[in-house]
């Protein structure tokens, strides 16, 4: 399983790289780059509790075999069109729109599995284990997304996130077990769809979680549309500095779960939702006054840490918080929350490109804390997490 997580992790990073750097060369717009991130996202909404749905009532094992196939065949058709010379912006936003499509019902599968692999009892371990890997690979893979990309083009690039895609598929049977907390009984769909209903509706815990990963996704991880401008136009490294810098933000990925494995066994965990976000806050807003890379890549190192952290605890305080056949669902609520990160990018993108970096990243870090504290007022089960 944590093979097959590395592939495919760093078949993500490497596309995020090469989706920004080619869009912001064919368009020059921080907005259009925006909005080709915000295609990937915006499918996430829509499809958040079908996704849910059908990862309860599936083969886990099977569907992400198949759903990993899809994914790398769009790959092989960017780079088609970049070789063929046929490229434009509206392949690019409709292309990244479908693989949206197909990780939303992959981001709840793979995360429900993994929970099935490693049980209740270590949760909080394996989701931190599994964030560790993916962003472990990352750092391998933005880096050389950023050297592929600078010299044999964004088509280099593209490939080499095909082609992992691939390992990871065959990696993925050689996995024989549904994993020791896979629930034994299979829901109807129409049963599915009900529960789905029905525990958004009574489960505060799980709404109140919901809408703290709408808020980090909106305010952020938007950031990251940011980057392609922010190498190219203020710090001036170009496309091998936008590689050096995800590959930072991935990186840094790793410390976050890391602390979350260790405080596992702190036991209000709600008021270290609310601590982590702030310092994914504050470092957002504090990377739109650095004046150099060297000084980006250490803010970006902080907020990756904070915010990786934070997604590693949502998402198991939400399987925690809801029965063994309702947790494909309770990720659905977290894919719908993930989904509202469109609005962010593009509203980012929209700032940047009116105004300035440093304002469009200062407004985002400032407001991610704001609506974090007022989520945690107003839902007050969180507190008592």
């Amino acid at each position: 399983m944590m093979g097959s997580t590395f592939f495919n992790s760093f078949a993500y990073w490497t596309e995020q790289v090469a989706l920004g750097w080619l869009m912001l060369t064919l368009t020059d717009s921080p907005l259009m780059v925006g909005l080709a991130y915000a295609s990937r996202m915006i499918p996430f909404f829509f499809l958040g509790i079908p996704a849910g749905v059908v990862a309860d009532q599936v083969n886990r094992r099977l569907f992400l075999r198949a759903l990993t196939a899809c994914i790398a065949a769009t790959w092989f058709v960017v780079v088609a069109l970049i070789v063929t010379d046929s490229i434009q912006a509206w392949h690019l936003i409709l292309l990244a729109g479908m693989t949206g499509c197909l990780r939303a019902f992959f981001s709840t599968t793979y995360t429900s599995l993994v929970y099935d692999i490693v049980g209740p009892r270590d949760a909080v371990t394996g989701m931190a284990w599994s964030s560790v890997v993916s962003h472990g690979s990352g750092i391998v893979g933005a880096v050389l997304a950023g050297t592929i990309t600078a010299r044999a083009g964004s088509a280099g690039a593209y490939l080499a996130s095909g082609a992992s895609f691939l390992v990871s598929l065959v990696l993925l049977f050689f996995m024989r077990e549904s994993g020791q907390a896979a629930p034994r009984r299979t829901a109807s769909v129409r049963e599915n769809v009900q529960g789905a209903m029905r525990v958004l509706r009574a489960n505060r815990v799980l709404l109140g979680l919901t809408l703290l990963t709408a808020s980090s996704e909106m305010f952020g991880f938007s950031a990251a549309v940011i980057l392609p401008t922010l190498a190219r136009d203020v710090l001036h490294v170009g496309a091998s500095g936008l590689g050096l810098m995800v590959a930072v933000r991935s990186g840094a990925g790793i410390v976050g779960p890391l602390l979350v494995s260790a405080l596992a066994g702190v036991k209000r965990q709600g008021y270290l939702l609310v601590f982590t976000t702030a310092v994914f806050g504050g470092a957002i807003a504090a990377l739109g006054l650095v004046p150099s890379l060297a000084m980006a890549l250490a803010v970006l190192a902080v907020a990756n840490a904070a915010g990786s952290a934070l997604d590693v605890l949502i998402k198991t305080l939400m399987q925690a918080h809801v029965s063994n056949e309702e947790r494909g669902r309770a990720m659905g609520a977290w894919v719908v929350g993930i989904g509202t990160g469109p609005v962010g990018q593009v509203e980012i993108g929209a700032v940047v490109a009116a105004l300035s970096v440093a304002l469009g990243l200062m407004v985002n870090g400032g407001a991610l804390l704001l609506v974090t504290i007022a989520i945690f007022i107003c839902i007050r089960p969180l507190q008592r997490i």
